[in-house]
């Protein structure tokens, strides 16, 4: 079970304050990404190592940082050095690791760049770019930081404790825009009368018509908002004794029965619901066969 992001943000300020102000690559670094992983309540040799031998394309042999294969490529320089040279180096392994048609399953998808006082995180495979061919430029994306702003960083490394990121697409305006329908024409009927359980049962039936995907069953919905399915209770309070003598489930008599404002208003809603969809829908009351 993954430890609580309050936890997670409470550990990164500790750690970055008990590496502030180290500089010495040889003598911390394994030290610096042991406790690194901690911060996410992992211990680092479960799922890492140190110094993964890699064959070059030259034929020598190189060695990785820290290593988790298939996730993770850590390359590590003293502080104060330029952080650029260590992704050449870092991306130098992927492409050797790429040649080596028994690794190619180990590619990582982040490569992580610190020098103690900075950390880089390359996602090489962003969920929003999923589409994009593989070796596109415009792949991938990079977030630099100062070590002091880990805590404010660390959803970047869900992938440590096992969190999986989502990125929330932008509403469909159709259903912005049926759902501000619905909402004028609540207000249309409250403003005419209908109040508590007659405008609450009213609310209830809307929701799911309102951000539905298909515009022509939310148009069903609003045009048919104004009386109730079974045909009880369909007029304002201040109205039901005018109309005594009407035909309960006659169509005219509902329509007759509200009040200007609250008909304007319900109008106005119906009209703008039906530009959302030119095509009637097959359940509206439009299309249903007259009873009588």
């Amino acid at each position: 079970m993954p430890i609580s992001w309050n936890e997670i943000r409470h550990n990164a300020i500790k750690f970055s304050r008990d590496w502030a102000g180290v500089k010495s690559e040889s003598a911390e670094k394994q030290t610096f990404w042991n406790e690194f992983f901690q911060v996410f309540g992992i211990k680092r040799r479960v799922v890492a190592s140190f110094e993964e031998s890699v064959k070059k394309i030259s034929g020598d042999y190189g060695r990785i940082d820290l290593f988790w294969p298939g996730i993770m490529l850590v390359e590590h320089k003293s502080f104060g050095e330029d952080l650029r040279k260590a992704e050449t180096q870092a991306f130098q392994y992927l492409r050797e690791l790429a040649a080596d048609p028994r690794r190619r399953d180990e590619i990582p998808r982040y490569i992580i760049v610190s020098d103690f006082a900075r950390i880089a995180i390359h996602d090489l495979e962003p969920e929003e770019q999923r589409d994009l061919p593989l070796f596109d430029q415009k792949r991938g994306t990079t977030h630099t930081f100062p070590l002091a702003e880990f805590h404010k960083h660390v959803q970047h490394f869900a992938f440590i404790p096992g969190y999986k990121q989502h990125t929330l697409q932008e509403e469909d305006p159709v259903n912005i825009e049926a759902v501000q329908i619905m909402g004028e024409l609540h207000d249309a009927l409250e403003a005419g009368g209908y109040t508590g359980h007659d405008l609450e049962r009213l609310a209830r039936t809307t929701p799911a018509s309102a951000t539905s995907s298909k515009s022509s069953a939310r148009c069903s919905s609003t045009t048919s908002a104004p009386s109730l399915s079974n045909g009880r209770k369909t007029n304002p309070p201040d109205a039901r004794r005018a109309s005594k003598n009407s035909t309960p489930n006659s169509a005219s008599s509902r329509s007759s029965t509200l009040p200007a404002a609250a008909a304007t208003s319900s109008s106005s809603a119906i009209a703008n619901c039906a530009s959302l969809n030119s095509k009637p829908s097959r359940n509206s009351s439009a299309n249903r066969p007259n009873s009588r």
